[in-house]
């Protein structure tokens, strides 16, 4: 019990250490965790995957439930509203190829079906927020930039989640008809959204008397479990549930005007709080990729280069979409848009979910999905430390050229202003 409690103090200061040196290394603090169960895990043996037993599960879960609502906490209906052409472009341009490159790889190479491939592949679909907002802010993107990469991971992780469990509905109900299926799932999430803003509201109402109760900062992000585990009792999606009370929280002044918050109007989350939610989701990040990295099974390293190919294929098409999506761009933004591939805790949370509800291919999905997180964050560190590399600067020059010549001819508008 002694080790037990030395590796979990050791690792929230290494957590803490990488979150501080990344400015300096510009290595993401979720690679070195990742590194470390590695460490622990697959190279020495010293943390088995299966101590955990059913404990992993239940992390996952809790993960997944407390990332989405910190991240509803963090969104603003204003936000939402304003995004520009260039995110929904970008992000729904990225996210089908993305799915698509990594399904056909996986049906190819993983001996998976198409549907658990496609599963795959709408898991590893996005970006991951906890990687790409550090290192925009250690790369110093414009306003334009910054915004819409921003927004793109929170988009992408909320596409992959609804995606995901669309496909898990399919696989599970056995009926792969496209009228049925997709009708049970906007039912099950809208009904979801539904309970979800309904507890935010009611939890609005009382929030005040609440927060007077000494010791009671907890009680919110337990209710976001509750919201969550209700949802999937009754047979929806707790993702989505634990989303929208998030988001209702973050968007309180919409109710000023309505009836039941005239005469008291509704306190939305306040900055202590906020901060309170943060650490959480740093402190389940922190020992969530850790237990990733003991859970990453290396077959061989042919599998290995296989997730290595087929991510390849993703920078690729990654540096197209970049070029032809974003050329009113300065050069070093698009640039930095163009190697922003990193899968995350969303996509590593998802992964064991097929296997969890028995899924054929399961284990598979399971392993390739954490091989793509580990060998993506490997890929985007590598290249964002060579970001400002002169020799690296003018091959991106070269491949962006039909847009520099555009630039120079002064056919290209100034980058456009972030949203309000």
């Amino acid at each position: 019990m002694g080790t037990a409690l030395l590796v979990i103090g050791t690792i929230y200061f290494l957590a803490h250490f990488l979150a501080s040196a990344y400015p300096r290394s510009r290595v993401p603090d979720v690679l070195g965790l990742v590194l470390f169960g590695v460490l622990l895990g697959p190279v020495t043996g010293l943390v088995p995957v299966e101590s955990f037993g059913k404990s992993g599960p239940v992390l996952t879960t809790i993960a997944l439930a407390v990332i989405l609502f910190e991240s509803g906490t963090s969104l603003s209906l204003e936000t939402i509203c304003a995004s520009t052409r260039h995110t929904l472009l970008l992000t729904l341009t990225t996210t089908v190829a993305t799915a698509a490159v990594i399904t056909i790889g996986a049906a190819m190479w993983a001996d998976l079906g198409w549907l658990p491939a496609a599963l795959l592949g709408v898991i590893a679909s996005g970006t991951s927020s906890a990687v790409v907002i550090p290192m925009l802010a250690s790369l110093r993107t414009g306003p334009a930039a910054t915004t819409v990469l921003t927004l793109e991971s929170a988009i992408t992780d909320v596409l992959s989640i609804v995606g995901t469990f669309a496909l898990l509905k399919a696989a599970t109900a056995g009926d792969l008809h496209a009228g049925t299926v997709l009708g049970g799932v906007v039912a099950a999430f809208g009904v979801a959204s539904v309970l979800g803003i309904g507890a935010g509201i009611a939890w609005l109402k009382v929030w005040k008397y609440i927060r007077a109760i000494p010791n009671a900062m907890f009680t919110t992000p337990a209710l976001g479990f509750v919201v969550y585990g209700l949802a999937e009792v009754l047979g929806f999606s707790g993702a989505i549930a634990v989303l929208a009370f998030g988001i209702t929280l973050a968007n309180s002044q919409w109710l000023e005007r309505w009836a039941p918050f005239r005469d008291q109007k509704p306190e939305g989350v306040t900055g202590p709080e906020k901060a309170f939610f943060a650490e959480m989701v740093f402190l389940l990040k922190t020992f969530f990729f850790v237990y990733l990295g003991i859970s990453i099974q290396f077959h061989s390293i042919a599998h290995t280069a296989m997730v290595a190919t087929v991510l390849l294929a993703v920078f690729l098409l990654r540096l197209l979409i970049s070029r032809w999506t974003l050329g009113e761009w300065e050069l070093r933004d698009r640039q930095v848009a163009s190697f922003m591939i990193p899968k995350g805790l969303a996509a590593a949370v998802l992964a064991g979910m097929p296997l969890q509800l028995g899924i054929v291919g399961g284990e598979v999905i399971r392993d390739w999905a954490y091989q793509l997180v580990f060998v993506s964050i490997v890929i985007t560190a590598i290249v964002g430390a060579l970001t400002d590399v002169a020799a690296v600067r003018r091959l991106y020059a070269r491949m962006l050229e039909r847009e520099t010549r555009a630039r120079d001819a002064g056919k290209v508008i100034k980058p456009p202003h972030s949203p309000a």
